[in-house]
């Protein structure tokens, strides 16, 4: 039984074809349509056609935003806006007569983690996915939490400071990651940067990269700190694609343990411990296929 797994994020759709022993047969991805849900579902038709001879016989969704999984309505689709307020199986079960699952990405990386990865074992912990927003997984008593209205971990949606006009700024858009290297790039004039080559120019020491990097790792960790008081998680896990550069690991971890070293807190508290997702950006794709596979 093979299952087409897809992480539908701000830029990629990323997508694996999984067997029962959660193996990636083949995988790949394609550009996010930012247009309109015709040219998402066209997108999606393309991928199933790319993987025909491996005889599919389900589907499982990673989206971001807020989402009922049992029902497949869509509150908020987080930095896909032609998702919110769709019925997201009504809208793929006549292009797609089989089994079709969905859930917020976020929840499917602490899927991932929880069953196989470094959340195994965790009562409390926390997923924080740096991305095109900020996903979350809260993870209370060994349960992922969804919270009223399901919008638990929905990190992106926390005020994270005014700006001088009285507009209130968000986590999403200041811990945007496509955002950060169009800073970079923009300060050091370069008509191109990606992600992996504005770390580099990061770890060779230049002075404004840097400061724009410093501001971001401080935004990071202030987040954290916050999230650590609020929730007392024992492990937190970071996750997307930056989050795979040791360099990126280790400045959130140092600067995170020098806030606790240098400020007066009560005796014997303890920090979480923060690490990356085992799985990197195949995270989102497994914890899809574990979702599909506790529905089925």
């Amino acid at each position: 039984m093979n299952i087409l797994s897809l992480d539908v994020g701000g830029t990629f759709i990323k997508w694996g074809v999984m067997n029962e022993s959660v193996e990636i047969l083949k995988q790949g991805k394609v550009v996010t349509p930012r247009t309109c849900l015709d040219d998402f579902l066209n997108s999606i038709k393309k991928i199933v056609e790319l993987n025909q001879e491996f005889s599919i016989v389900g589907l499982s969704f990673s989206l971001p935003g807020t989402m009922d999984s049992s029902t497949g309505d869509i509150t908020h689709g987080g930095s896909l806006r032609y998702l919110d307020g769709i019925n997201f199986y009504d809208l793929l079960q006549n292009s797609f007569p089989m089994n079709i699952h969905v859930a917020n990405d976020a929840r499917c990386a602490a899927l991932a983690e929880m069953q196989f990865g470094n959340l195994g074992n965790v009562k409390n912990g926390l997923a924080f996915i740096l991305g095109t927003g900020v996903g979350g997984a809260i993870i209370i008593n060994g349960e992922i939490y969804s919270g009223s209205n399901l919008y638990a971990g929905e990190f992106s949606l926390m005020v994270s400071s005014n700006l001088e006009n009285g507009r209130r700024q968000f986590l999403g858009d200041e811990l945007s990651v496509p955002s950060l290297v169009e800073k970079v790039k923009q300060q050091l004039n370069l008509e191109k940067l990606t992600g992996e080559s504005m770390m580099e120019i990061v770890k060779s020491g230049n002075s404004e990269a840097n400061k724009i990097y410093g501001e971001y790792i401080n935004c990071v960790v202030n987040s954290l700190i916050s999230l650590q008081f609020i929730f007392s998680p024992e492990k937190i896990v970071l996750g997307g694609g930056i989050s795979q550069d040791d360099y990126f690991i280790e400045s959130i971890i140092q600067n995170y343990a020098i806030f606790f070293k240098t400020i007066p807190l009560p005796k014997g508290l303890k920090h979480a411990e923060i690490t990356r997702c085992r799985f990197a950006n195949d995270a989102n794709l497994i914890g899809a296929f574990i979702n599909y596979q506790t529905k089925k």
